[in-house]
């Protein structure tokens, strides 16, 4: 068995924190992508189901089943609002990044800097928690529209 020794030397630990900044910030590029491309896809997808219903239903028939407009205009509205957060993501991120520069900046005269918050990082990550939710809950109205609508 190796023994390890009680610390880590700086060196180490600098090269390590840099490469898991480099992931973390991966992370958060590959889920700003990944949400904004299915968001996209699923407002496009719920005008293309507008479409097939129109051509499905037989003349006169009412297109949409009574009720079931709420649940595309929630859909809408949540998806919206899901790619509005993302794109304020680009904003604060950019704040949040000028903020940790500042504070290591700062940092080179005394490392109490720090200790000071980084309150622009914080509300990125609420926003990346909204904008979760709200696609969420924009799917799941997209499909119990579907559901609706195309159930006999």
């Amino acid at each position: 068995m190796r023994k390890v020794s009680g610390k880590l030397d700086y060196d180490t630990y600098l090269n390590e924190r840099k490469d898991l900044y480099k992931y973390q910030q991966a992370a958060y590029d590959s889920y700003e992508k990944t949400l904004t491309a299915l968001a996209s896809s699923f407002l496009a997808f719920s005008v293309g189901f507008m479409g097939f219903l129109v051509s499905s239903k037989p003349q006169g028939a009412a297109m949409l089943v009574s009720g079931s407009e709420i649940f595309l205009y929630a859909c809408w509205t949540t998806l919206s609002l899901a790619l509005l957060c993302l794109l304020l993501c680009f904003f604060v991120n950019v704040r949040a990044f000028a903020v940790e520069m500042r504070i290591l900046d700062d940092a080179l005269e005394s490392t109490a800097a720090f200790d000071r918050t980084n309150l622009w990082t914080k509300f990125s990550i609420a926003l990346y928690v909204t904008t979760a939710v709200l696609f969420l809950l924009g799917l799941l109205s997209l499909l119990v529209f579907c559901y609706r609508n195309l159930s006999p």
